[in-house]
């Protein structure tokens, strides 16, 4: 049995190492747990990389352009047809081939057969020859030249014939020729502000 001398010692001595517990300069603080990481654990395998916008990889538009003294000579063409364009206006805004009605495509003949690039785009271009340079992109921008022409043609026609369905078809077919002949009019080396861009922009002729 503890005599009462020897829990009276006992009590000193606990609270003197609660008291050293608690000093800031002679103890470390109490340990702390790491907080759990908030990724979960990764399967097997590493983990999916992501990739920038800027680290694809795009191909370059190919280059072939034609020489200097040839593309003077295209783009005196085309001046002539804008030029002629401005004194024909549209009737009224034909921005989209497909909004056209049946009672607008007498019209729409007319005006469309009123322009010159129409009826003598590939003539024209034919008369011109083959470049010095690029006459490879230039020979597959002349085959674009004659889609275009015969499907500008056909939806000439239909409009004429008040089909508006064979306007619709062939009215849509020569915007995307129209459309690759822009693309092939940049690998010869007819950049976006160049006059034949004007005229072959998509909706040229249809009044935008």
């Amino acid at each position: 049995m503890m005599t009462k001398r020897g829990f009276f010692l006992t009590s000193i001595v606990g609270v003197g190492v609660l008291l050293s517990g608690c000093s800031s300069g002679s103890a470390s603080p109490p340990s702390t747990l790491a907080p759990a990481s908030s990724t979960p654990p990764s399967a097997s395998g590493p983990p999916p990389s992501t990739t920038s916008a800027l680290e694809t990889s795009v191909s370059p538009v190919k280059s072939d352009p034609v020489d200097g003294a040839f593309k003077t000579k295209v783009d005196a063409l085309c001046l002539s047809w804008l030029a002629d364009g401005n004194k024909h206006p549209a009737p009224f805004y034909m921005g989209n081939p497909l909004a056209v009605t049946a009672s607008q495509l007498p019209q729409v003949a007319s005006w469309l057969d009123s322009l010159a690039v129409n009826h003598e785009l590939v003539e024209s271009m034919n008369k011109l020859g083959a470049p010095a340079n690029g006459a490879e992109s230039w020979s597959t921008l002349s085959s674009r030249f004659a889609l275009f022409q015969a499907d500008q043609t056909a939806a000439i026609a239909a409009a004429k014939a008040s089909d508006l369905n064979g306007w619709t078809t062939h009215a849509v077919a020569a915007d995307k020729d129209r459309d690759a002949i822009l693309s092939g009019l940049i690998t010869s080396g007819f950049p976006f502000s160049d006059l034949c861009q004007v005229v072959f922009a998509r909706g040229g002729y249809h009044g935008e």
